[in-house]
């Protein structure tokens, strides 16, 4: 029941952004890790792909009769894909990469935590 409650709002795309910007650090800090090991190959995810990459697989197909119907959501979860560039690793573009992931994922928490309220404003009856 929570589920479908929650399909109706921006809560299951904003836990796919946390999801990627989760992923993104992971690969940053990667690559930070082995800034001195010879013939590493800087890794990256394309955040803006991934992020259309899950929204796509968790669509289903479902007739709306209504160009102002809210559109279905299906429970498919989609792979990130993390890219091997042909470059070596440059730890200044790594921490600039990481403070943008920062950023990214601090307004998703931002926004999610802004839907709960919202929800719980709206349970209790108040706005």
């Amino acid at each position: 029941m929570l589920k479908s409650i929650f399909q109706k709002t921006p809560v299951p795309l904003i836990e796919k952004m946390m999801d990627v910007s989760g992923l993104r650090q992971r690969v940053i800090s990667g690559n930070v890790a082995n800034v001195m090991t010879p013939g590493y190959q800087r890794r990256d995810v394309d955040f803006a792909e991934s992020l259309k990459r899950m929204d796509k697989a968790s669509r289903f197909e479902a007739l709306q009769s209504d160009s102002r119907h809210m559109p279905f959501a299906g429970q498919k979860a989609a792979q990130s894909q993390v890219d091997t560039l042909n470059e070596p690793v440059d730890i200044e573009k790594e921490m600039a990469a990481s403070a943008e992931n920062q950023i990214l994922y601090q307004t998703a928490a931002s926004l999610i935590s802004r839907q709960f309220r919202s929800l719980h404003g709206a349970i209790r009856g108040r706005f």
